[in-house]
């Protein structure tokens, strides 16, 4: 893996919704270490990652990985409401599924959603992540 970390391609403007600490945590240190976010910004919950997108001049992500189940708005929620806004400019964004729990019947429920091209098992690994860059790399 290590000698991979060079052929991997940042994923650029990434955004993390995860409302697990440790897990919010991992993927940062992830992302860093295997230099494939430019720019980082997390939230811990659904609600304040929308806002703050649809905020004049807001974080503008190209990668959003996004936790499944959370409190108050769940990844299927957000998916929901951020395509249906009219402040937020969402068209080319990629969408990473996070979750400890990725059924079939899950996964095919958010592959019907254009955005969607990943998914990722929690705790995430680096092997994961490199993964992921790989098959998305074309997507962005």
């Amino acid at each position: 893996m290590a000698d991979d970390q060079d052929l991997l391609k940042s994923f650029g403007r990434v955004m993390l919704i995860e409302d697990d600490l440790v897990d919010r945590m991992t993927c940062q240190r992830l992302l860093r270490r295997l230099g494939l976010a430019e720019e980082l910004l997390c939230f811990a919950d659904a609600e304040a990652a929308l806002l703050s997108m649809e905020t004049d001049g807001g974080f503008e992500a190209d990668v959003i990985f996004l936790d499944i189940n959370m409190p108050r708005m769940n990844g299927l929620e957000f998916l929901q409401e951020i395509h249906k806004s009219e402040k937020v400019q969402f068209s080319g964004v990629v969408a990473v599924m996070v979750s400890t729990d990725l059924t079939a019947e899950l996964q095919m429920k958010f592959e019907e959603i254009q955005c969607v091209k990943a998914f990722i098992r929690k705790p995430m690994t680096a092997d994961e992540l490199a993964a992921v860059s790989t098959e998305i790399e074309g997507r962005i």
